[in-house]
């Protein structure tokens, strides 16, 4: 009996072949990228952290982009007071044509 400390392996990796199929998969994806930081010894619980960091980029960087894109849509902090004249009202104050989105749900956006 173990002393409970050690979890059990989250993948099928009983066969010591093909953990180190996994890890020498895992260095030559790192390896293309120029990265060289990744140990010879990984556990099974890494080799899935990785697989599912490496899955989820595509949404990552969606989600990424996306708030870059909504700062285009977002009215700017200082024409959230009523009591401040901005925009269009100010001759003086450059204003982009865009159409703002409502603050309520910029701010909705960026807490989800």
């Amino acid at each position: 009996r173990t002393s409970g400390l050690r979890a059990p392996p989250l993948l099928p990796m009983e066969d010591d072949a093909w953990h180190k199929f996994q890890i020498a998969a895992i260095w030559l994806a790192k390896a293309r990228k120029g990265s060289v930081q990744w140990h010879d010894e990984a556990d099974a619980v890494q080799v899935r952290s990785f697989r599912i960091r490496e899955r989820l980029k595509p949404l990552t960087k969606t989600v990424k982009y996306g708030f870059l894109l909504m700062a285009f849509f977002e009215t700017p902090s200082w024409c959230l007071p009523e009591s401040i004249r901005c925009g269009h009202s100010r001759p003086d104050m450059y204003f982009a044509t865009l159409p703002f989105l409502p603050p309520w749900l910029t701010n909705g956006i960026e807490i989800a």
